[in-house]
C-alpha cells in the first residue's frame, strides 16, 4: 500500500499575484503568493473532491509536498494542475551603462607678446606694416583683437583679447636712430603663450529595466513606476544626484541620462526596488503514485452532489 505524493514546484520564487489548484473537476480560491504552507493546505482541503484529506508540507519558496491520506489513502488519484499564470517573479536587474565618457572643461589662455627698443632716441619703427614713432605710447597703437600698453620709452605689451596660439607679430626697426643717424634695435619675445581651452564633455548613461517588469516600482524611495516617463526619472535622478541632468526615453525605457555640465561622472546606482514580471511556471509531479494492498480494489471514492 501507498498513499499518493505529488509535488509543486515553482520555476521562481514569487513576489506578487495569486494561483489556484484544481483536483478532480475542483478548483480552489486564490491563494496569495506569499501564503503560508498551512493556508495552502487549508485550500486544498477545502475542496468538495478533497474533503479534508491531504496533508500539505514544504514551501512556496522551495516547493510544496502533498500527500493524500484517509479516504484518498492507498489510491491512484489524479494529478493536480495549476494555474500560475497570476504569478509575478523578481524582475529588479538594472543596467547602467556609459555611451559618452564625461570629460571637464579646461580654460585656455591668451597670448603676450613684449617689445622692447633699445639703443635708439628717434626715427620709427613698424608693427604688422604701419609706422610708429620710436616712444610712442601703446595705447595708441591700433592692432585689430590686440590690446596694447607700455611704450613712451618703455617696453610695448601686445595681449590678444582671445586665448589661442598666436604668430609673432611682423616687426622692423631699420628707420630708427641713434644721435642723429641710424641706430637701435628691437626685440621681440613671446611672454605668455596662447592656447585654446576645451569646452569640455558632458556624460551620458543609458538605464535600461533589463527583465522587462510589467509592474512594481524602482529608483530612489521605490518612487518610479515599472513604466515610468523619461521627465519622471529625471526628476528622481536629479534629486538623488544633486545634479542638473536631461533624461530622454520612452515609458518604461531605455532611458538616455545626460549630464548639463560636462565632467567625468560615476556610473548611477539605482535600486530595481519591487519590479516584477510574470512567467512563473508551476509544475505538479508525482513523486509516489498510490496504491492499494495487493489483493484490494482501493478506496472507493463518490462524489456525490446534495
Amino acid at each position: 500500500m501507498a498513499n499518493e505524493i505529488q509535488t509543486i514546484t515553482f520555476s521562481a520564487t514569487p513576489v506578487g499575484g495569486d494561483w489556484t489548484i484544481t483536483f478532480n473537476g475542483f478548483t480552489t480560491d486564490a491563494i496569495g503568493y506569499g501564503y503560508s504552507v498551512g493556508v495552502v493546505e487549508d485550500a486544498i482541503q477545502a475542496l468538495v473532491s478533497v474533503n479534508g484529506d491531504v496533508t500539505v508540507t514544504g514551501s512556496i519558496a522551495g516547493g510544496l509536498t502533498v500527500e493524500f491520506i484517509n479516504a484518498l489513502g492507498n489510491t491512484n488519484v489524479p494529478q493536480m494542475t495549476v494555474y500560475d499564470t497570476n504569478l509575478l517573479q523578481a524582475a529588479t536587474t538594472i543596467n547602467v551603462t556609459r555611451s559618452q565618457a564625461g570629460v571637464a572643461s579646461s580654460p585656455g589662455q591668451v597670448e603676450i607678446q613684449t617689445l622692447t627698443i633699445s639703443g635708439a632716441d628717434g626715427g620709427t619703427f613698424s608693427v604688422e606694416g604701419n609706422y610708429y614713432a620710436w616712444d610712442i605710447a601703446g595705447n595708441t597703437i591700433s592692432i585689430p583683437g590686440v590690446t596694447v600698453s607700455g611704450g613712451s620709452g618703455s617696453p610695448l605689451v601686445f595681449t590678444w583679447n582671445t586665448e589661442g596660439a598666436q604668430n609673432y607679430l611682423s616687426v622692423n626697426g631699420d628707420s630708427l636712430t641713434s644721435g642723429g643717424v641710424s641706430g637701435g634695435s628691437l626685440s621681440l619675445v613671446r611672454t605668455q603663450t596662447g592656447y585654446s581651452g576645451s569646452p569640455g564633455t558632458q556624460e551620458i548613461q543609458v538605464v535600461t529595466l533589463a527583465d522587462n517588469p510589467t509592474s512594481g516600482s524602482w529608483g530612489q524611495s521605490s518612487a518610479l513606476a515599472y513604466n515610468a516617463s523619461a521627465s519622471a526619472v529625471e526628476s528622481s535622478l536629479e534629486s538623488q544626484t544633486g545634479q542638473g541632468l536631461s533624461v530622454s526615453g520612452s515609458d518604461g525605457g531605455p532611458y538616455t541620462v545626460t549630464w548639463d555640465s560636462a565632467g567625468s561622472q560615476s556610473l548611477l546606482s539605482i535600486s530595481g526596488g519591487n519590479l516584477a514580471k510574470g512567467g512563473i511556471t508551476a509544475t505538479v509531479t508525482t513523486t509516489q503514485q498510490g496504491s492499494a494492498a495487493s489483493g484490494s480494489s482501493g478506496n472507493l471514492i463518490i462524489l456525490g452532489v446534495g
